[in-house]
């Protein structure tokens, strides 16, 4: 399944069938003039296919569908990170909470339903209609009700959001009756749901905008427009251009050519679109199964579980066992590439290369002498400071000396008061 020769046999096929026709007109049909004439035209198409970019023009297209299948691989929902904060915030053995956890599992997995079956021909064809959800479970009678009152005028199809915004409004409820304590608790819930969504979202946005058809429509004319020249082309004239004899009945190369470049083509067009029934594409239906029995194992059957400390967990020594088939393998540790490097005694000695700091110099000119110094800004630096320091001291012994006048002198007399 999904293999080389299952994506191209029926194009090879009609090549070869179309190839041994011309070949067969060439060899029993022409006359000797008609050859002549049609080996002309062997050259002349066989120089048209040196002039189409194909590895270009393929590596390009092909490079950007895979990396857009990759990010659509990528943005699948699974409601592990969700379901786990759920069961870690909302505690509790009651009936009232257990089901409170089951039913936003059961909400999770309705929106997986409702989301991928607008997108992917196998959850489609499993889940048709509404009715289908009720049969399996994942709505109740009075939901589907709630479901379909709900009007969405732009597109009536998209009310995948729905089932989120229970689940949101359960975990408001939560916060207000008092089961999640703190509002972290319930934004550390809030984003988690976001996050959930948002894969949704982003595969819709892949859905609704494919790749420009005229990017496919060059890439694949490109293709068969080389092969096409390719049939008459590739002929093998009877004797060739040097008068030789010349008579190879099957194009080896030719063909290889048409696996590489056609498969190479079918890559690109069976990557394009992820989400139909073909061998390559999203195994949704399996990933729902998963999702459905993984859910309700998270937020119930190991909620609050774990087993028993015992006393063999303070071992110091723990060592991993080899079986006889992975003991027989060869190891190959990772090791530091600078492992094994030593360096020269004379390298681990200390290099001082100067004293002082390696700063640029300036011209320092001596207001007294006049004279002009180069000087580093070292020792500029040195000089303001060392004159700062001295002009702090002399206002610190003026400030010293007014203040011991001013305790000397004597103080003057207060003021009388008017009778």
């Amino acid at each position: 399944q999904g293999s080389l020769w299952k994506a191209i046999w029926k194009h090879l096929l009609l090549f070869i069938f179309l190839y041994y026709c011309i070949n067969v007109v060439y060899r029993f049909f022409m006359t000797e003039e008609q050859q002549k004439i049609f080996l002309r035209y062997i050259l002349i198409f066989d120089d048209f296919t040196k002039y189409i970019p194909l590895t270009f023009l393929l590596g390009f297209y092909v490079a950007m569908i895979v990396r857009r299948w990759w990010a659509c691989c990528q943005l699948i929902s699974w409601p592990d990170h969700l379901l786990f904060n759920i069961s870690a915030l909302i505690r509790g053995s009651d009936p009232e909470t257990r089901i409170i956890r089951r039913t936003i599992a059961r909400y999770a997995i309705l929106t997986s339903v409702l989301a991928w079956r607008s997108i992917s021909l196998r959850v489609l064809k499993r889940y048709p209609t509404d009715e289908h959800l009720v049969s399996s479970g994942l709505m109740t009678r009075e939901e589907l009700a709630i479901f379909k009152n709900i009007h969405v005028k732009v597109d009536p199809h998209q009310k995948w959001f729905v089932p989120v915004n229970w689940i949101q409004t359960m975990m408001v409820r939560c916060f207000e009756k008092g089961t999640l304590t703190h509002t972290n608790e319930l934004r550390v819930l809030l984003d988690a749901l976001e996050k959930f969504r948002n894969g949704f979202f982003q595969l819709f946005i892949y859905d609704w905008i494919a790749i420009p058809l005229v990017y496919t429509q060059v890439s694949t004319i490109s293709v068969y427009g080389y092969f096409a020249f390719a049939l008459i082309g590739r002929q093998y004239p009877s004797i060739n251009q040097f008068e030789q004899p010349v008579d190879i009945y099957f194009p080896v190369f030719t063909i290889l050519q048409f696996l590489f470049y056609v498969g190479w083509l079918k890559v690109g067009e069976d990557l394009m679109f992820p989400f139909g029934a073909d061998d390559e594409d999203f195994e949704f239906n399996y990933i729902l199964d998963r999702n459905l029995e993984v859910a309700f194992l998270i937020v119930d059957d190991l909620h609050n579980q774990v087993p028993p400390v015992y006393v063999e967990s303070l071992k110091d020594e723990i060592e991993l066992l080899h079986t006889k088939g992975s003991a027989s393998l060869s190891s190959h540790p990772q090791r530091q590439h600078l492992r094994k490097y030593k360096m020269k005694e004379s390298e681990k000695k200390i290099y001082h290369e100067n004293k002082g700091h390696p700063m640029r110099t300036s011209l320092l000119t001596d207001t007294h002498s006049g004279k002009t110094s180069a000087c580093s800004f070292s020792d500029i630096e040195q000089a303001v400071f060392t004159n700062n320091e001295h002009e702090g001291l002399r206002r610190f012994e003026r400030d010293t000396e007014g203040a011991l006048k001013a305790a000397s002198s004597p103080a003057p007399p207060y003021p009388s008061l008017g009778t």
